[in-house]
């Protein structure tokens, strides 16, 4: 039983400025459980570069800038990158190396962890999301399997259902048939043969789905690399199978239920993923990935999902704890509400700008259908011309061998043709003995 709830702040320390499948599934998440469990909380998200880098794969997700500055009663880590990694070379520009020390391996002591990894050794953290990770911690951190096993509900069915149909009438999904579901990200395109994979993956229906640039030499139907996390959601949802390229992606798919095998060439994804699902779906390599996909099956990730709400229950009670031992609610600075409120504006004039791209898409199958539609109608207009012009000509020939039927008729009636009939009969059976 949790103890009463009295309205604190508990900010997400994460990485949704980023493209990645994990880097948007973890805010997500961690929002959606944690306001089941803490009614009435404030939860903002805070990233590296917050509202001054939106794009249109968050989906419009709010999120301030993180400076180490603010009067939440509790911050919880959840990036998808490993605590202490580059953020300079992460996002590509110096100006997020400002929240490196938000993301360093020596984490305040008021800092939780919604599971991360860790690049090196640190004491701090509450929770990791693989064995390798609390080893480096010294071995007494806990161990919760990745939050996007619990993903599963993220979108509504209803809403699902729709978006996969919507896909479909674009033109994004297949339209009435099965696929495999290729995910690629960069690492994986440096990582791997692509031709030979694809090669080996033979004639199946593929979709690939990349967070980042694609090689031409594919040659499958290739989703947006921006496209939007709901709609990255649905087709996951909607497919077969899914190759997945992190252990995000992999535990997207064991929390919506759809079988995937983790191609892991470079031996750094699998660990997370092990922690809710079998090595059989791990591959290491393009022909352990194909004989992995003949088996391929949905993983029961019951377990991870009971232990990974049960780290969340820790977590909400843990951020009471906090707001008790710190006496009342403390009023927050002005300055907090202003950024939440200007990273407000920016995402709903993402979503706006989201909404303009999406009519734009929509018009140009309208357009291009109407265009069709028009090509049709000619084609129609003159193959019935063809067909008119074709009837007349039956017509006349239908006259002409009726007339050619009665002139031979009359001729057969004559008595020139009668009384000459023995003389022919007699010709034929000499000519021809």
């Amino acid at each position: 039983m949790l103890p009463v709830r009295t309205e604190g702040v508990i900010a997400l320390w994460g990485s949704s400025d980023l493209p990645g499948v994990g880097d948007q599934v973890y805010p997500r998440v961690l929002e959606r459980e944690l306001h089941r469990r803490l009614p009435g909380w404030g939860i903002p998200l805070y990233t590296p570069l917050g509202a001054s880098r939106p794009s249109v794969s968050d989906g419009g997700i709010v999120a301030v800038r993180l400076t180490g500055k603010h009067t939440a009663h509790v911050s919880v880590l959840c990036p998808s990158f490993a605590l202490g990694a580059d953020l300079g070379a992460l996002y590509g520009t110096e100006e997020a190396k400002a929240a490196a020390p938000c993301f360093a391996t020596e984490a305040a002591p008021t800092v939780l962890s919604a599971g991360v990894r860790l690049a090196g050794k640190t004491p701090t953290v509450l929770a990791v999301r693989d064995a390798r990770s609390s080893a480096r911690a010294g071995g007494h951190v806990p161990i919760v399997p990745h939050l996007g096993v619990l993903a599963g509900n993220l979108v509504e069915r209803p809403a699902l259902f729709a978006r996969q149909r919507q896909l479909r009438q674009l033109g994004e999904l297949p339209a009435d048939r099965g696929f495999l579901l290729l995910h690629l990200t960069a690492d994986l395109v440096a990582q791997v043969d692509l031709p030979a994979l694809r090669a080996a993956l033979g004639d199946r229906e593929v979709l690939v789905m990349p967070t980042g640039p694609v090689p031409g030499e594919l040659g499958d139907r290739v989703l947006p690399a921006d496209l939007a996390f709901e709609d990255r959601i649905a087709a996951l949802a909607a497919a077969d199978a899914v190759i997945a390229a992190d252990e995000h992606v992999a535990a997207v798919c064991a929390g919506l239920g759809v079988p995937f095998v983790l191609l892991d060439p470079s031996g750094e994804e699998r660990w997370p993923v092990q922690e809710f699902a079998p090595s059989r779906v791990v591959a290491g390599d393009v022909p352990a990935l194909v004989q992995a996909l003949e088996s391929v099956a949905a993983v029961e990730a019951d377990a991870a999902k009971a232990a990974a709400g049960a780290h969340l229950d820790s977590l909400a009670i843990a951020a009471e704890n906090l707001l008790a031992a710190g006496g009342e609610d403390p009023q927050r600075r002005i300055v907090d509400l202003v950024e939440e409120n200007e990273a407000l504006r920016v995402a709903h004039s993402q979503l706006r700008q989201r909404q303009v791209h999406e009519r734009q898409v929509l018009m140009d199958q309208v357009v291009s259908v109407h265009n069709d539609l028009d090509k049709l109608r000619a084609e129609l207009d003159h193959e019935r011309e063809l067909h008119r012009q074709l009837a007349d000509r039956h017509q006349a020939l239908a006259a002409q061998s009726g007339h050619a039927v009665r002139e031979l008729d009359a001729l057969r009636r004559t008595k020139l043709l009668r009384w000459s009939q023995p003389l022919r009969e007699a010709y034929g059976k000499i000519k021809n003995p």
